[in-house]
């Protein structure tokens, strides 16, 4: 295995931004090649510095904050997503079933305010489908306010470290 290979091999385990992982590359490939200047083969460059998972799991190790930080921003993003579907399926919801209800409520028959009546036609009819949304909504909803308290909770954890 030569320099690059090894390199690329450390970096598909380390847990980092790819600026970090830029960096870190070029600081192996010097190490290395200053290594290999003193005399020393690529095999007996590796037997010293360890196998590539031993490599990344010292750095994963060593620098948690890395992968905190990417941990937290995949996490703010499941948070974001969970946001906007809650967003768009609420507003289906309610908006379909508005208009799915719209003019259907009148005066029957000796009834002194409108009466609204509700004629379903199946198990899947448009209002069921519509507040199953509004319950989907909900569920995401909740799943959003509870990946934001955990953010909040490992940020305070972190920042009083």
């Amino acid at each position: 295995m030569d320099k690059e290979q090894y390199v690329k091999k450390i970096l598909k385990y380390v847990v980092a931004t790819d600026q970090i992982k830029e960096r870190m590359k070029l600081d192996l490939l010097t190490g290395i090649e200053s290594k290999e200047e003193s005399g020393l083969t690529m095999e007996e460059i590796v037997s010293q510095m360890g196998s590539p998972k031993d490599v990344a799991r010292d750095f994963n190790q060593n620098y948690p904050e890395c992968v905190y930080g990417k941990k937290k921003r995949k996490m703010s993003m499941f948070t974001v997503i969970c946001a906007v579907t809650a967003a768009v399926c609420f507003a289906i919801g309610r908006i379909g079933r508005l208009v799915y209800l719209g003019g259907s409520a009148a005066p029957i028959g000796g009834a002194d305010k409108p009466t609204g009546i509700q004629v379903i036609s199946g198990p899947f009819s448009a209002l069921t489908i519509y507040d199953g949304l509004i319950k989907i909504a909900v569920v995401f909803l909740l799943i959003t306010i509870l990946s934001a308290i955990y953010l909040f909770v490992k940020d305070r954890k972190k920042s009083s470290q």
